[in-house]
């Protein structure tokens, strides 16, 4: 993989070099955007964003006006997009030291393409990652992975059984499955949905990353993960205005996750809180009690289930504000990373959930974060 992991096994931000962040913070910073074919074909690229959410199966989707270039007319782009195995490899970077230095957004096949009737103009594409390859391949019999089998080998199978090109590297996973795993076919099943709920069940959030590799990123708490990156403060304050909308329908501050099935010989179940006092969903706070109850076979001891409610509490805990972060893109961050914003004097730590990289130059980096602690 291509996230930077710290020694706990948790991923921060795509790694950059000193050079990259200093530009960043440049006023004259220039930035760059290369889409290339599967054979390395360049296309021309008007306008665009790569959309992050680490709440949704599909995490990365990908919106492109594409034109054409000296060597391919604007039917020629359309057929070319339109190939069943086409896929869109994107990248957004920075002009450094007299060279560009890319980050990698995703690998993603085509969804829709809208061309117009007349040979001149813009096409018009969409597309998802790779998991959508996985969803799709749907079980037509039924899958299964035995008790005691390692998980990141049972993964990789499963993810393998339905599209043998996928790219996977588990090699941070050491757990094994402590319940048999039993897959139904048909049209409702979906075996990249099945493979995140077991990856998470056991600490994991599941995704395909920016070169089109899936990954298996630890969820930790976040009270204790490090940060990615800090936003600066005062002159270098990257957060220069725009707007927060705040929601909180989707805040929890309380998970009980329970086991269920043949392999639990009794009952088990662990209950976990927001117990940060300083945090805005702190669970004897003023937010009051809201619980999220979870449930799987594959949770048979109380250890699982505190893991698995831990892992959950990760990601639904902190108070969910949407901000619109104009003056700079950092193509760099990504779901899940822990970042510091200072205004008006006060420092907020903040989860990404989601994140929107404009492919212009001109537009704003869009992101949805959650409060973590009190501001400082």
């Amino acid at each position: 993989g291509q996230a930077l992991v710290c020694a706990d096994g948790s991923a921060v931000m795509y790694p950059v070099t000193t050079g990259f962040l200093a530009a960043l913070r440049s006023p004259s910073m220039t930035m760059a955007v290369q889409v290339t074919a599967p054979d390395g074909t360049v296309l021309g690229v008007a306008d665009g964003s790569v959309d992050m959410d680490s709440r949704r199966t599909t995490q990365r989707t990908c919106s492109l006006t594409l034109t054409p270039t000296s060597s391919l007319s604007l039917s020629a782009v359309y057929d070319l997009v339109m190939q069943p195995g086409f896929e869109a490899t994107v990248k957004r970077g920075l002009y450094v030291n007299g060279g560009i230095e890319y980050v990698p957004l995703g690998v993603f096949a085509t969804d829709t393409a809208t061309k117009p009737a007349q040979p001149t103009g813009q096409l018009q594409w969409s597309g998802s990652d790779r998991s959508k390859k996985i969803s799709r391949a749907r079980f037509t019999d039924s899958y299964q992975a035995t008790k005691g089998t390692a998980l990141a080998s049972a993964i990789g199978d499963l993810l393998t059984s339905r599209w043998p090109l996928v790219a996977y590297d588990f090699s941070n996973v050491s757990d094994t499955l402590t319940a048999g795993v039993k897959l139904d076919p048909g049209e409702s099943s979906d075996p990249w949905q099945r493979a995140r709920d077991i990856m998470a069940d056991h600490g994991y959030d599941l995704a395909f990353n920016g070169i089109g590799i899936v990954e298996a990123t630890p969820l930790l708490d976040p009270a204790v993960q490090e940060v990615a990156f800090d936003f600066g403060a005062g002159t270098t304050n990257l957060v220069t205005g725009g707007e927060t909308q705040g929601s909180l329908e989707d805040t929890y501050n309380r998970v009980i996750a329970s086991g269920e099935g043949s392999d639990v010989t009794a009952p088990v179940q662990a209950v976990v809180w927001d117990n940060d006092p300083s945090s805005p969903t702190y669970y004897l706070g003023s937010f009051g009690a809201r619980p999220y109850f979870l449930s799987s076979p594959l949770l048979t001891t109380v250890d699982m289930c505190t893991r698995a409610a831990t892992t959950r509490l990760a990601k639904i805990k902190g108070r969910a504000e949407q901000f619109q972060w104009p003056a700079v893109v950092h193509p760099a961050l990504e779901p899940l990373d822990l970042v510091t914003v200072t205004l008006a004097g006060k420092t907020q730590r903040l989860v990404i959930d989601r994140l929107t990289i404009p492919l212009g130059p001109s537009e704003v980096m869009a992101a949805v974060a959650r409060q973590i602690g009190g501001a400082a």
